[in-house]
Order: structure tokens, then C-alpha cells, then sequence
């Protein structure tokens, strides 16, 4: 049975192959490498996030269609500052005055 399925390369998982089974681990040209000084590069919430010191943050851009700074720490990433461009441009239309000058 054809699935359409890549193959992955060892301990890689996920249809676009860009994900590791194990959690301290990253994605490498050759499969799933551990890392041992820091969280690994990931590919979560549609960003890639950099390999990061224990304890250190990562702010990347927010995903595309959205504007503002993702953070990531050991935990899943933080998307509360990104805020999506219709919703900018939503906030830009009612900030302008009215016609009573408000």
C-alpha cells in the first residue's frame, strides 16, 4: 500500500519529516541528534525554533500571516504577541477618528 509518506531519516518523524520522536532531540542531515547543552532546534507552531541555552528564551518572528515576537522557553512556545494582520489593520480603521473627532 502506497501512503505518499517520505521516509523519514532515524528517529525523524511527521509527514514533512521535520519533527524528532524524542523531545531533546533535533533534526539533522542525519536523522535525530540529542543535544546536551540546551533545548534542541524544533519545528513547533509553524516556526523553526533555534537551539537555545537551558533557561534562555527564543524570540523568533510570529508565523506568517501575524506580526510581533514568538518566545519560546523549555515549554511550548508563547504566541501571545503575535496578532494577525487583518487584525492590525482592523485596529488601525477603528483608531482613526470619527466625525466628531473621536
Amino acid at each position: 500500500m502506497t501512503t505518499g509518506q517520505c521516509a523519514c531519516k532515524p528517529g525523524v518523524i511527521g509527514h514533512q519529516c521535520n519533527r524528532c520522536d524524542n523531545p531533546f532531540a533535533e533534526v539533522t542531515t542525519l536523522g535525530c541528534e540529542v543535544t546536551f547543552n540546551g533545548c534542541p532546534k524544533v519545528f513547533e507552531a509553524s516556526i523553526w525554533w533555534p537551539q537555545t541555552k537551558f533557561g534562555q528564551p527564543a524570540a523568533v518572528p510570529c508565523p506568517k500571516g501575524s506580526v510581533g515576537n514568538a518566545v519560546r522557553r523549555w515549554l511550548p512556545p508563547e504566541l501571545f504577541n503575535c496578532t494577525t494582520v487583518s487584525f492590525v489593520d482592523l485596529r488601525t480603521v477603528n483608531e482613526k477618528p470619527g466625525p466628531c473627532g473621536w
